[in-house]
């Protein structure tokens, strides 16, 4: 982000955003699979990470911060769930 201009406080901003993702739905979401099928979940989260990583490398190209905030929101809920989604799996190899 750097290289394309941003200061370093506005980069923490953005990435702020992630986190707040992460945050706001780990609980929730851990909540919700609760005696559900986890691979649906796995999957559409093993897709949308991906996609949003990539639509925020372009929000970043083309100096979108709104694009960035909402991506970078989006990415970190994409990513709980597959780390939350996960865990059963590694859970059950472990033990």
């Amino acid at each position: 982000m750097e290289k394309e201009g941003y200061k370093d406080y506005e980069s923490a901003s953005f990435v702020s955003f992630r986190f707040l993702g992460v945050l706001l739905f780990a609980f929730p979401l851990g909540l919700i699979i609760k005696g559900r099928k986890l691979k649906p979940i796995f999957y559409l989260s093993s897709i949308f990470t991906p996609a949003l990583s990539l639509i925020v490398l372009e929000a970043i190209d083309l100096k979108l911060d709104w694009l960035l905030y909402s991506s970078l929101f989006l990415w970190g809920i994409s990513f709980t769930g597959v780390q939350i989604s996960a865990l059963p799996y590694i859970l059950r190899w472990v033990l």
